[in-house]
This record gives C-alpha cells, sequence and structure tokens, in this order.
C-alpha cells in the first residue's frame, strides 16, 4: 500500500481487556532492553544468528497456540479489517509467528527521554520470512494497534518519510484503539514517547500480499 492510514478499529473497553490479558501472561514476555519486552515472536528480532528461535518448529509452534488461546478475538478483528482495507482475504500464517506485541513498562529510565525514539529504518523482515518472494511496496503492509499509551503530552507516534529520507517527515500520533498501516518500505522511525507512569503496549505485525491473500506475521 503507498499512502499509510490510521483508524479506529476498537473500544476503549476492548482495549483495556486485552491489556489485562497481556499482564496475566507476563511470565511469557521477553526481556529485550532495559526498558522493552515482547509477547510473542519477533522475525527483525528472533531470526538472528545468535538463537535462530524463530526457525525452532517447537518454539513457532507454541508462540502461535498460545496466542491464538488467548487473543482470538483480537485476531478475527484484525484478519477482517485488514482483508476489507486490503480487498484481499487475510489470515494468520502458521508458518510464521503470528502478530504479537511491544511492551515498555512505566520506568524512572524514562526521564531523561534516552529511549524516546526507535531508529530510523524501513522493514525488511520479509527478507527471513519470504526469501523466495518478490516484495515491493505494493504487496507489503506493517501495522501497529496501539492499546495502552503513555502519558498524553509525551506524544506517542510514528514519524514517517513518504518520499525518503531527504523530503520532511510527518508524524501520526498514535490513540488508543486506532490501527497504523503503511507498508514496511516506506522510511518511518517509532517515537515511543516518555513511559514515567503508563506503559506502550501495541500489537505489531506485518502482511505480505500474494494472490488475493495477505499473509499476516511478525
Amino acid at each position: 500500500m503507498n499512502k499509510p492510514i490510521n483508524r479506529e478499529l476498537m473500544s476503549s473497553n476492548e482495549c483495556e481487556e486485552i491489556v489485562k490479558e497481556i499482564y496475566e501472561l507476563e511470565k511469557y514476555w521477553t526481556k529485550r532492553s532495559s526498558v522493552q519486552y515482547t509477547l510473542g515472536l519477533a522475525s527483525y528480532m528472533d531470526c538472528g544468528l545468535e538463537t535462530r528461535d524463530y526457525f525452532n518448529p517447537t518454539k513457532l509452534h507454541n508462540n502461535n497456540e498460545l496466542l491464538q488461546a488467548r487473543f482470538s478475538d483480537l485476531y478475527e478483528q484484525l484478519t477482517f479489517f485488514l482483508g476489507d482495507l486490503l480487498g484481499t482475504r487475510a489470515y494468520l500464517y502458521d508458518k510464521s509467528a503470528h502478530p504479537g506485541f511491544h511492551i515498555y513498562p512505566p520506568s524512572t529510565l524514562w526521564a531523561g527521554e534516552t529511549f524516546n525514539l526507535a531508529a530510523i529504518h524501513k522493514d525488511i523482515q520479509f527478507k527471513d520470512v519470504f526469501p523466495q518472494e518478490k516484495c515491493t511496496k505494493q504487496n507489503l503492509t506493517s501495522f501497529t494497534l496501539s492499546l495502552r499509551l503513555p502519558e498524553e503530552q509525551s506524544g506517542s507516534g510514528m514519524n514517517i518519510w513518504p518520499n525518503g529520507k531527504k523530503e520532511k517527515k510527518e508524524f501520526i500520533k498514535y490513540k488508543e484503539g486506532y490501527i497504523a498501516v503503511h507498508s514496511g518500505l516506506t522510511t518511518h522511525q517509532a517515537v515511543i514517547g516518555s513511559c514515567l507512569k503508563r506503559p506502550r503496549i501495541t500489537l505489531q505485525g506485518h502482511g505480505f500480499t500474494t494472490g488475493g491473500e495477505t499473509l499476516l506475521y511478525w
């Protein structure tokens, strides 16, 4: 897809129920840094040579079984929305990890705003998940569904450069219950916000469209 969108997908009550479920699964969180955790395997982290967890059949199966058992309603909403948006049949791709969660718990480490901005990048995880496929801006999708965001004044969202880094950036402000969708090959940067009192919790994932179907993964 070419133009990013940011639309409401669910109510605040629905977000609250999902956040509650995520905290009930805290023992399954993976610590990624001093301020970041994930619930679920993530291709951009777990395809590395160090662990290769993403390609471990047992770990992949257990990951997807857990997430599907606890978040089936969320996935149903997600697949319906993305299928309608893209004009395809969207579904969770079982040969990859299901969309999962970024979690930034409240911490005093955010006081210095050292972690407020992620790296400027493009989503190239498809090279690991679909190494034989030809992927372009037209058949790749990335999405972020905001479930809990830090304090309003911290400005959590995403910087995006639709025409490349030499052009002026645009800022997409995240809202709880809203899903931001764009082509992962558009240059972008997560603006985390300062999670001093409230966490930042989002559902993350990608889509690869082929033959009228969109395969969803993380």
